[in-house]
């Protein structure tokens, strides 16, 4: 607008921009929709026009010219915090303002993240990182950026990328100046491995990790950070059949979270791994108290990935109380907010989930085509977890069809899938279904009994009375 010009050059510059549009290189711009108003304002005829203009402007000019839209963006009365300091960082940038231009494209990408999808996020963290000087003054901001670098990449499946920034988190926590900080993010860096391990089924290599994170989160006196090593050890505990220490560890992290912030989002996670220990121990209505407070958690945080991963958790509940409708209303959602933030990590989760509900409604072809994606997408990813809930599935369907080949080969594959990445729940669902498809007409009734034997076995060990029952 006219009144932008004016003050960015100190002077009035009405009758400038008439005599540019008169001779064709301006051109004024029509009143825009209700509520945005655009009175006075100019645009250039073209982009060549708009180029050569700016390059003709001296370097010195220039920079001083884009610190002051930057401040003149920020002091507006419009200003909206998140949606526009990316062009609030575009101008610093190029003012030669460059911790101040990350530190607002950090602020760019923590809103993106939570409104407008990973990809965008990604760039903006992106961005921030490379205006920030590698000295060892900012390794603690180097830090914050890798950890969101990192969770995005998570989010989108890139797993080699991901571990690349969890080992940059490292470099950066030691390269911080000695202290309590650099302790804090070493032991935030090692949570993030232990769980890149957990979710890669290399448990030995999770457990490692983990002994190190909570020595040197206590040594730090970070309770958040310590909170968190052990919800990932309850669930490595979990998926390894412990359920009774499981739930002790949770309990003991939900103990040293405070009501700030931070604490309700670290609050939310442990309530969200204590129903799923709930779940496991055939705990149905426990675990829809901890889904639904940490649901409100992320509610009224607006934290919407991890109300999605929640809204997944609730589906799984009503789908295990025989509310089937009611589980794919959950699951739809979960999978719509996935979607638009660009998740493509959890989309396999809900894809498979959706698929199980709909071979239980028995509407075996839509089951089919759910659990085919979900099985595909984690082949992609890399996603071991996911892969063994989509076969186990599948192999569920086959069996429902009376195709006891197929659906034994699928299930012998998940089976040795749940095996390698130590999933004890998993590896009794395969154990079951093998005994159902040699119950079938033409299977082997002592094979029956021995997978039936194992999974009852394994079921009472690691107590989940759900698996002992269908044994």
């Amino acid at each position: 607008a006219a009144t932008d010009v004016a003050v960015l050059l100190g002077r009035d510059a009405a009758d400038a921009l008439d005599k540019l549009t008169t001779r064709g290189l301006l051109e004024k711009v029509a009143p825009g929709p209700a509520g945005v108003p655009l009175e006075g304002a100019y645009r250039f005829r073209n982009e060549m026009t708009m180029e050569v203009a700016y390059g003709g402007l001296p370097a010195a000019a220039r920079r001083e010219l884009h610190r002051a839209a930057a401040e003149r963006l920020q002091k507006s009365r419009s200003y909206r915090r998140g949606p526009d300091d990316a062009e609030i960082a575009r101008h610093l940038a190029l003012a030669g303002e460059a911790i101040a231009a990350s530190r607002a494209f950090v602020t760019a990408g923590l809103y993106a993240r939570d409104v407008s999808g990973a990809a965008l996020a990604l760039r903006h963290f992106t961005r921030a990182l490379e205006l920030l000087p590698a000295e060892a003054a900012h390794a603690p901001q180097r830090f914050e950026i890798h950890a969101e670098r990192e969770t995005l990449l998570r989010a989108l499946g890139r797993r080699p990328a991901q571990l690349r920034e969890v080992h940059a988190m490292r470099k950066a926590a030691t390269a911080a100046p000695p202290g309590t900080a650099s302790d804090r993010m070493l032991a935030q860096a090692l949570t993030r491995l232990a769980r890149f391990y957990l979710e890669v089924a290399r448990a030995p290599q999770a457990r490692r990790a983990l002994v190190q994170a909570l020595e040197t989160a206590r040594r730090a006196g970070d309770k958040l950070v310590e909170s968190e090593a052990l919800r990932l050890e309850a669930q490595l505990l979990k998926q390894i059949g412990r359920n009774a220490e499981a739930l002790a560890l949770c309990r003991q992290a939900l103990a040293l979270c405070g009501e700030d912030r931070p604490g309700l989002l670290q609050r939310g996670m442990i309530l969200n791994s204590l129903g799923t220990v709930h779940m496991h121990m055939g705990q149905p209505r426990e675990a829809i108290a901890a889904y639904a407070e940490a649901l409100v958690i992320y509610r009224r945080l607006g934290v919407r990935r991890m109300e999605a991963a929640t809204l997944n958790n609730m589906g799984i509940v009503s789908s295990s109380l025989g509310e089937f409708e009611e589980a794919l209303a959950h699951y739809k959602r979960s999978l719509r907010i996935d979607q638009e933030l660009g998740d493509r990590l959890a989309l396999g989760i809900k894809l498979s989930n959706i698929g199980q509900c709909y071979l239980d409604l028995g509407d075996d072809d839509k089951a089919q085509r759910y659990l085919g994606k979900a099985l595909s997408l984690a082949g992609q990813l890399g996603d071991s977890s996911g892969a063994t809930d989509a076969m186990i599935s599948l192999g569920q369907v086959h069996l429902k069809r009376g195709d006891t080949r197929a659906s034994r080969e699928m299930l012998e594959k998940g089976l040795a899938e749940a095996i390698a990445g130590r999933n004890r729940y998993q590896e009794i669902r395969a154990l079951v279904y093998l005994a159902f498809c040699d119950v079938a007409p033409g299977g082997r009734a002592e094979g029956a009994l021995e997978y039936a034997r194992s999974a009852a076995r394994l079921a009472r060990d690691a107590v989940i009375p759900q698996g002992e029952v269908y044994a």
